[in-house]
């Protein structure tokens, strides 16, 4: 007999106590289906869980609110969690083992579904859909819900699209539900618009490997008008021989056409680049602190390559100071790139 501070014995892999190795094709590709519907259907209990589990909370915090003479702190509507005592986030984040973000997300979710979408949680609920397709839905009517527009709209529009709902991709089911917004309530789609245009703006996302996303967020019309005017570019020159994939060639003309390196007619307009680099960096010894481009890592050839660029290192050799350098190119790419005056 062993002693009690043995750990007991680990259950069997699911795989290997159901022998799925010795399935066939057909019995996989059912089960699979079967999975789909079951983790749906776990998703939507989940939110169940987490929308009562914020209702007993709310009713904790009222209660200890009300002995200390106040009131109920709740957070803002506008943010999915109203009526939900302002330490359930956290509470939650606890519970679930995540961050108080991620926590957030989640409830405002439960809350969507189970509150103002209970068409769209209970097809999830019965496996009628997935969780990816209950998602989707749940994510083009966050908006008409939060600014109040009127129930019946969404629950018409749920009674809608979801009949269908797996007929769908979750592009096109997303689609669907914005196309039916707009035929319900044209007024409402017409008010969310003109506040939608209010959030225009181009933001950076890094995503590794020296590379970012610009990512302009552009009336529809405007963002496809731009994508092709750059692709028509890009496909005259891969027609008159550039090698390059069409996606590089889109990339370079799109920013020739925003920086417009041609063009002295206007002032120069100034953008602020920040390199670090260390020593070892720009030498490309081994085990130091790579360099940095606003404080993302880059290879010690791509530094090379910037900063030859920037007419701060002259090719095969250094010319700058390479401890740490700051630059203000001024936006005149071409196929070099930016280029700047040297001290």
């Amino acid at each position: 007999m062993g002693s009690v501070d043995e750990a007991p014995p680990a259950a069997p892999r699911l795989d290997e106590a159901l022998a799925v190795g010795s399935w066939s094709v057909e019995q996989k590709a059912t089960e699979l289906e079967r999975l789909q519907a079951h983790r749906s259907a776990i998703a939507a209990f989940e939110c169940r869980l987490i929308a009562e589990l914020a209702g007993d909370r709310a009713d904790f915090f009222a209660t200890a609110a009300e002995r200390r003479g106040g009131e109920q702190s709740a957070s803002c509507s506008e943010d999915g969690l109203a009526g939900v005592g302002e330490f359930f986030v956290d509470e939650l984040a606890q519970v679930l083992r995540c961050s108080v973000t991620e926590a957030s997300v989640r409830a405002e979710l439960a809350l969507l579904l189970t509150r103002h979408l209970p068409a769209t949680w209970a097809a999830s609920a019965e496996g009628r859909i997935d969780w990816p397709r209950a998602r989707a839905v749940a994510a083009e009517l966050s908006e008409p819900v939060r600014r109040g527009d009127r129930t019946a709209v969404v629950a018409a529009v749920e009674a809608l699209v979801l009949p269908r709902a797996m007929d769908l991709g979750v592009q096109a089911l997303r689609a669907a539900v914005r196309r039916a917004l707009t035929r319900l309530d044209e007024g409402a789609a017409e008010r969310r618009r003109r506040e939608a245009r209010q959030c225009a703006d181009v933001r950076v996302r890094p995503i590794g490997d020296g590379m970012s996303e610009l990512v302009a967020l552009l009336p529809h019309e405007k963002a496809v008008v731009i994508r092709d005017a750059a692709d028509a570019h890009a496909r005259m020159a891969k027609e008159t021989g550039d090698p390059r994939p069409i996606g590089v060639i889109r990339a370079e003309v799109l920013t020739d056409l925003v920086l417009r390196p041609w063009d002295d007619s206007r002032p120069p307009v100034t953008a602020h680049l920040t390199v670090h680099a260390p020593l070892l960096a720009l030498e490309g010894r081994a085990g130091g602190e790579p360099a940095e481009i606003d404080g993302q890592p880059i290879t010690a050839a791509h530094l090379r390559d910037l900063l030859e660029r920037f007419d701060s290192l002259c090719p095969g050799g250094l010319r700058a100071r390479p401890v740490a350098a700051s630059t203000s190119p001024s936006p005149t790419p071409s196929a070099a790139g930016c280029a700047r005056s040297c001290p």
